[in-house]
Parts: C-alpha cells; structure tokens; sequence
C-alpha cells in the first residue's frame, strides 16, 4: 500500500509541525498548522480540521500572524458548516472575507464567497447560498476590474521604463555626436594653426629672400659703379 499524495503531503507537514514546536518557531507554526489543517479539509476530516485551525488561529493571534489567521478561519468555518453547525460556520468565514477585502485581496475573496456558496448549499441553506453566489460574482467583477486596472498600469509603466531607456540612448548618442564634433572642431583648429604658422613662415622666407635680392642688387650696381670709374681712369 503506497500513500496518496496528499497523505504524504499531511506526513510532511506533521513533521515540520513538529520540527517547529521544538524550537519555537510559532508564527511559521501557525502557518504550517494552517496548511495542514487544509490538506484534512480536503479530505473531509472535520474533527482534524476543527483542531488544528483551533490552534492555528490562536497561535497567528498570539503571533499577528494575520494570513495564518485568516485561513485558519476560513477552514474552521467550512468544517462547522459540514458537521450542521451552519451559521456560526458562515458567520466565521465572512469575518475572514472581509479581512481579504480589507487587505484588497479581492480575487482570493472572490474564491472565498464561491467555496461558502457551494457549502451553504451542500447544507442545505439556500438562502444565504444564493447570497454567498450574489457576493462572489459582485467581488469577481471588481477582481477582474482590478486586475485589468493593475496590467493597464503595469504597461503605462513599462512604456514610461522603455521610453526613458530610449529617451536615455538617445541622449547617449547626442553625447557621442557632440564628443565628436568638438574633436574634429579640435583637429580643424590644429590644422587651422598649422596652416596660418606655414604662412607666416613662407611669408618671413620670402621676405627674407627679397632683402637678399636687393642687397645683391644694390651690390652689383655698386661693383658696376666702381668698374665704370676705373674704365674712366683707365682708357
């Protein structure tokens, strides 16, 4: 004979019940207790069911350990409503309901209302299970509204992030462009210098080769003169 799974699940849980209350671990205890006391109200063990969320509850009390406390409640409420202990059952998990409606947990609300709706009628109580199925389409309804509304701003801000990423490569590229501008401003200044020292160099050489032009000139025209005055002496 081989455990079903949720067998081992709750042989896994016990354990770690037990691992817990050794050291103390109390808020993860009533998490646990929690759980466990979840798996046995799937399998319709109200007596398990009634003890351990019992004890679930008071420990997320004691511990404000609210998540606990409120599935603690919710699953004592769904035994009290099988063993005919309907309407304090019912006034139970409306109290964890409104706990998830305050937390804005309205999807898990939602599941909330239609697992007590499919209770009170297994019960036999029609009238607040038409009211339980009223309530959990009416929650449904604003679930989906928010989430719609949570997606709508989930994509507002993924435009905004991927439009800030552009906006930031853009300016990235305008930075590179700039950067570039201003050096190759640089090397056309460098080359302007260069051009305007080759100039002036050029200009100094001629100049300089001009005076020696007419120091040679002047020169010649003296060395001619003093030919002239000895042709003169000398006929």
């Amino acid at each position: 004979f081989e455990p079903s799974g949720s067998e081992l699940t709750a042989q896994h849980l016990q354990r770690a019940v037990a691992l817990l209350r050794l050291v103390d671990a109390r808020s993860e205890l009533s998490d646990t207790l929690a759980s466990l006391a979840d798996v046995y109200l799937r399998a319709k063990d109200w007596r398990m069911v009634l003890k351990l969320t019992t004890e679930a509850e008071r420990v997320a009390r004691e511990t404000g350990n609210v998540d606990a406390m409120t599935l603690a409640q919710f699953n004592m409420s769904m035994a009290l409503i099988a063993t005919r202990q309907v309407e304090k059952g019912r006034l139970v998990a409306e109290g964890a309901l409104e706990r998830y409606a305050r937390d804005g947990a309205l999807q898990m609300q939602a599941d909330g209302w239609l697992e007590l709706a499919q209770a009170l009628e297994a019960a036999g109580d029609a009238h607040q299970a038409v009211r339980a199925y009223l309530a959990h389409f009416d929650t449904l309804a604003k679930a989906t509204t928010q989430r719609k509304a949570r997606s709508l701003t989930e994509l507002q801000l993924a435009f905004q992030q991927e439009l800030q990423a552009k906006q930031l490569h853009s300016l990235k590229q305008a930075n590179v462009l700039a950067d570039r501008q201003l050096e190759r401003g640089k090397l056309l200044q460098r080359s302007y210098w260069g051009i305007a020292v080759a100039s002036v160099a050029f200009i100094v050489m001629v100049a300089l080769g001009l005076q020696r032009m007419r120091r040679l000139r002047d020169l010649l025209e003296q060395t001619n003169g003093q030919l002239r005055q000895l042709g003169e002496r000398d006929p």
